[in-house]
Formats: structure tokens, C-alpha cells, sequence
């Protein structure tokens, strides 16, 4: 069964998700969909060798989860080479086994955060090159500092020379690794739509008119939208006076994405028409289809009846991109995108 589910934005209340209908798949199995657990730990298996997760915020997803989900414990006792009954290890054993486990505690809180910030509701399409590549850059830094954790390097100073040298060794390819998978599967270059969009966050606390000309080109929204270029620099003049006073209050920087928007366009809308189209057009479109997620079928008489899962849930897990029968109207832009590119 999949959702027929859209996305929008509205100046009035901003991001709104509706669920439209279901659609059944009579060739529907009592078996998950494969995309609706992409950080399951058959993922490895399921996935072809060469070809990357369909969409990039749920490789990241997946990865992070795969580092630090529930199969922590037992890639930790394979690492450790730790016997199921660990009570007769030696001290020195436990004490090299503690610092494997501190340096986990502190550098998987660095993939916890970024994954809540990837599965936050307010999270939209214009964040995620700025959440991936503020990861990717905090991953770099420990590793070049040689970075892995205040308690993890003092517990390192009590070990032999070998011992130090060899779990500093594991620790850099440790995140060696993640940067390289990283790397691989979010495009962090600017050919990336991500990397455009990512001003209308508005972190800087103004908006580029050259910002916007880019990514407009790069989206070619002029003749889809009917925009006027000329038009929407002077709209940008007045957007950037009304966030000028908006940045000032308290309550600004904690504010999400699509929040700032309906600050900025509340009582403006009609004096900011091109702003507006461009606005609504990207943030109608999904950080992932976790909104278009296709669900085990309600009907009492199918095998799966007694594991259906929630239709429209967060947070999303599905892939950035179209799901084979499921429909939101972000993805139909998403699609375009790609396909123009």
C-alpha cells in the first residue's frame, strides 16, 4: 500500500503535509518494503555493490545509523574480540576494551545529533547541504586533530606504546571511513541542487539577490514560474529590510527554515510575488518521501494487517526521490529537477 500524499507551503502556516489516498498494490507481500528501513542491517545485502541509496539524506541516514544503531553492541565484541562471557577477561583486556568504548561515546554523539537534525519535522530541503556538510567538516577536524575524546585520551596514556599506537590506528580509519562513505554517496560539490537552495535558510540573516539569480538558473524557474528577474531584486531590497528588524528579536535563531518564510512573507506576500513562487517551489519538496513511505496494508483480510505502519509519519525514512507508486507533489519537482540537470 502506498500513500498519495503532497507537500506545500503556504505563507500563512508554512510547510503543510496532507494525505490525499492509498493506493493498494495487489502484488503486495507480508514483507517490509525494501526502502522502508534503509538503516536495517540487511541493507548491506540488499543493496547493489555499485549503485548509491536512492536518496542522499537517507545514505547519510543510514550510515550513521549503521555506525551507531542498535548492532553497536555486537560490532563492538567482534571488534574487541570479546567472548560472550566476558567475565574472565584480563585487566589489561578490559582496560583497552574501555577505551574502544569511550572513544565510541564521544565521537558517536556527533552522528546522534546529526541524525536528529536530519529527522526533525522542521527540517526542509534547503537545510540539508548545510547539516551534511557541517558533519563532514566536524568528522575532518577530529580526524586531523587526532581528536577522540578528553576521557579516551587519558585512559590511551595509561596503555603500552604499542597498544596506543595501534588503537590510534584504528581510530583514525574509523573516520577515515566514514568521511570516505560520506563523501561517496552526498554530493558536496556545487553541481549539487542542495548546495543552491541552501540561502533560502536565511543563516546569514539577508538575502542575496545573486544567491537567488543562481538558483533560479539552476533550477530554471524563470519560464516554469513565470518570474521577473528584474522584479525580484526589488523584492530582495525589501525582504532584506524586513529581516533586518526580524533578525534582531529573540526568538529569530531558533526559528526553522519555513518559520523565517512566514515571518518574512506574513502581510507581504502580494508585494513579494516572485519570492514566494521560489520559495514555495523548493520548500514543497521533501528533505526524504518518508511522506510518500509505502505502508503494510490496512485491509483485515491481508497477511500483513497486524504490522501496519503509520502512512504519514516522522521521522521520514524514505529516500529523496520518487518511490514506485507513491506520489507528492515535491517529488514530481524533484524528479524535473534531475531530470533537466
Amino acid at each position: 500500500m502506498f500513500p498519495l500524499a503532497v507537500q506545500f507551503f503556504t505563507p500563512e502556516e508554512g510547510i503543510e503535509k496532507k494525505l490525499i489516498d492509498f493506493v493498494e498494490n495487489p502484488d503486495e507481500s507480508s514483507q517490509v518494503p525494501r526502502n522502508s528501513a534503509p538503516c536495517d542491517d540487511q541493507m548491506a545485502v540488499t543493496q547493489p555493490r555499485n549503485q548509491p541509496p536512492v536518496g542522499e539524506l537517507d545514505c547519510a541516514k543510514a550510515l550513521l545509523h549503521q555506525l551507531g544503531g542498535g548492532t553497536l553492541a555486537r560490532h563492538l565484541r567482534a571488534l574487541l574480540r570479546l567472548p560472550e562471557d566476558a567475565a574472565g577477561v584480563e585487566e589489561e583486556e578490559a582496560d583497552l576494551a574501555e577505551v574502544y568504548l569511550l572513544f565510541c561515546s564521544n565521537v558517536l554523539t556527533l552522528f546522534e545529533e546529526v541524525v536528529k537534525k536530519l529527522e526533525r519535522d522542521a527540517t526542509t530541503s534547503a537545510d540539508l547541504y548545510a547539516i551534511m556538510d557541517s558533519f563532514l567538516k566536524r568528522l575532518i577536524k577530529r580526524r586531523d586533530d587526532k581528536l577522540y575524546g578528553y576521557l579516551t585520551r587519558r585512559k590511551l596514556q595509561l596503555l603500552s606504546p604499542h597498544d596506543t599506537n595501534r588503537v590510534r590506528q584504528e581510530f583514525t580509519a574509523f573516520l577515515d571511513t566514514a568521511i570516505g562513505y560520506v563523501r561517496k554517496w552526498f554530493n558536496f560539490s556545487d553541481d549539487n541542487w542542495h548546495f543552491h537552495v541552501k540561502p533560502l535558510c536565511l543563516t546569514s540573516g539577508k538575502i542575496s539577490y545573486d544567491d537567488m539569480e543562481k538558483m533560479i538558473e539552476k533550477l530554471h524557474l524563470v519560464d516554469r514560474l513565470n518570474l521577473s528577474m528584474d522584479e525580484l531584486y526589488d523584492e530582495c531590497v525589501t525582504a532584506n529590510g524586513v529581516l533586518g528588524h526580524l533578525k534582531g528579536r529573540q526568538d529569530w535563531p531558533s526559528k526553522g527554515t519555513a518559520e523565517k518564510w512566514v515571518e518574512v512573507l506574513r502581510g507581504r506576500a502580494a508585494d513579494l510575488p516572485n519570492i514566494l513562487a521560489v520559495v514555495s517551489f523548493v520548500l514543497s519538496i521533501p528533505s526524504s518521501t518518508g511522506i510518500g513511505q509505502p505502508t503494510k496494508s490496512a485491509n483485515p483480510s491481508h497477511p500483513s494487517t497486524n504490522s501496519t505502519r503509520s502512512a504519514v509519519r516522522h521521522p521520514p525514512e524514505g529516500p529523496t526521490g520518487p518511490m514506485p507508486g507513491g506520489t507528492t507533489t515535491s517529488t514530481t519537482n524533484l524528479k524535473r529537477l534531475e531530470v533537466e540537470q
